[in-house]
């Protein structure tokens, strides 16, 4: 997994560390050496040309990562979309920061610049996600899509409902429970519930607690049915968190790109505002 967080940082010999780096000393060099008369201000030729400079990086990075998300699909996009969101976001702090002269009340201007930050902040929690869930969503489906893994798990309920007809009642029943009473999906609090796991329990114990006792070709079918049901909770355990890793991705884009809309909002507000009534 390191490799991976490597390889997007290291994009291109940090192609957009330099970047940032360079838009980042060249805003701060500027910013000090600018000494406009009455001081600094948003409202200098300074201030403008810093705004207008952070307006450009937002843009950017937006539109970046809307292409990536319709029209690219290699790692290497990828790569070069977390690489420029983590440190053209960074750089766009200081930018930002510089535009405003370290001034915030209670206005659009000030709600912008926080709209901005949390924007910033969700993209790198965003940048951890992609850069961690698919390698985890790869090892769980082990290949294998959510469909796949379903399919894998009806087959075996196929082959171990005949089986546990020969064993007791008490199998059976659990076999059949087994089987009606597992959810992949469902709410979010479902999806990261402990219950799920207690059931898994109940299920092998009562087909193990049936097979003390057996002997000859019934303890080796019962044995044989708990080595298939273990083999199956093992296959849904593995749905359960290729479904529980996606919903993380989807509620992560629900707050992202919702504060993402509003930011540009606020930012053409306060755009309009400058413009309009200073």
């Amino acid at each position: 997994m390191a490799a991976k967080h490597a390889s997007f940082l290291q994009y291109r010999s940090f192609r957009y560390l330099k970047m940032a780096l360079l838009l980042s000393v060249v805003s701060i060099v500027a910013y000090v050496m600018y000494k406009p008369v009455g001081g600094r201000n948003g409202g200098t030729l300074m201030g403008y040309g810093l705004g207008i400079l952070g307006t450009l990086i937002m843009l950017w990075l937006g539109w970046f990562g809307v292409r990536k998300r319709k029209h690219q699909r290699t790692w290497g996009s990828t790569q070069a979309w977390l690489s420029a969101h983590v440190y053209l976001g960074l750089a766009l702090i200081v930018v930002v920061l510089l535009h405003t002269s370290f001034e915030f009340g209670l206005n659009v201007h000030t709600l912008a610049f926080a709209l901005m930050m949390i924007v910033i902040i969700s993209g790198m929690v965003g940048t951890i996600f992609y850069a961690t869930i698919p390698g985890n969503l790869t090892r769980e489906a082990a290949g294998d899509s959510l469909d796949t893994l379903v399919a894998r798990i009806d087959a075996i309920d196929q082959e171990a409902y005949p089986m546990s007809l020969n064993l007791s009642d008490a199998t059976i029943r659990a076999v059949v429970e087994a089987r009606t009473l597992t959810q992949i999906g469902g709410s979010f609090r479902r999806m990261f519930s402990v219950q799920t796991s207690r059931r898994r329990s109940d299920v092998l114990a009562v087909v193990a607690g049936e097979g003390k006792g057996l002997v000859g070709e019934e303890a080796e079918l019962n044995q044989a049915l708990y080595a298939l049901l273990v083999k199956r909770e093992s296959i849904v355990q593995q749905a359960r968190n290729v479904v529980r890793y996606k919903a993380i991705l989807d509620v992560w884009l629900y707050v992202h790109v919702p504060v993402s809309v509003a930011l540009i909002g606020a930012m053409a507000a306060h755009i309009l505002s400058v413009f309009f009534y200073w």
